[in-house]
């Protein structure tokens, strides 16, 4: 069950097997559905339910919230919309049906393989899924993980073309320009926070860091 999951391996996760790997839009949508433990918790329940009105969603985690209006708007206007655009469920006309595509059952699987319902992973669940949840820093971490060290010019023609489906030569050099920008302002210093990765600004070089990969940080 997600809502168990207390720490992931985001290194595992981020690159992963072949056949267990859907368009990188809808991983992002995954990764970011996992992202929050009410979420998971609410996944889990209509997991087991099958299909539930909105109103008995919202009682079965009444008491999580000052007031039931309170637990109604964040479903709504947070987490429901999240699930239905992740195609996880469908809801409509006050009626919620679980009915996510074989590949994310697939990636459930996979999820759990990788996952502890303690603090045996690399990263906290909420932490460790956020980072996963972009393609570029998904793709960023599997390329420091294989090269130990790799220049951001590099990464960012890697993220490139994998994003173009073409060779570096064929993509104006202001889309790569792009992804490049994108990386130093973004993600790089994301994934340095998360204590996966070091950058040295002066040889614009990231170096993939072990003791990062090897921490475990307790969820909240």
């Amino acid at each position: 069950m997600t809502s168990d999951i207390h720490s992931i391996d985001v290194l595992a996760l981020a690159a992963l097997p072949d056949g267990a790997t859907p368009a990188s839009s809808s991983l992002d949508e995954f990764y970011t559905v996992l992202a929050s433990n009410q979420r998971r918790r609410l996944l889990d329940h209509l997991a087991s339910v099958g299909r539930t009105r909105f109103d008995a969603l919202v009682d079965a985690f009444a008491g999580e919230y000052p007031t039931r209006s309170q637990l109604e708007k964040v479903i709504y206007h947070v987490h429901l919309p999240r699930l239905v655009d992740a195609g996880m469920v469908d809801a409509r006309d006050g009626v919620i049906d679980y009915d996510p595509p074989a590949s994310f059952e697939q990636l459930f699987d996979y999820v759990e393989e990788h996952s502890t319902v303690d603090e045996g992973g690399t990263h906290s669940a909420d932490d460790g899924f956020e980072l996963l949840a972009n393609a570029r820093r998904r793709e960023m971490i599997a390329l420091v993980e294989e090269h130990n060290q790799i220049s951001l010019p590099d990464v960012a023609d890697e993220v490139t073309v994998s994003e173009a489906g073409t060779s570096i030569v064929e993509v104006d050099p202001e889309t790569v320009l792009d992804v490049y920008l994108s990386l130093y302002h973004d993600h790089v210093p994301r994934l340095e926070e998360a204590g996966l990765v070091h950058y040295d600004q002066e040889l614009d070089l990231v170096a993939f860091r072990t003791e990062g990969a090897s921490h475990a940080a307790s969820a909240e």
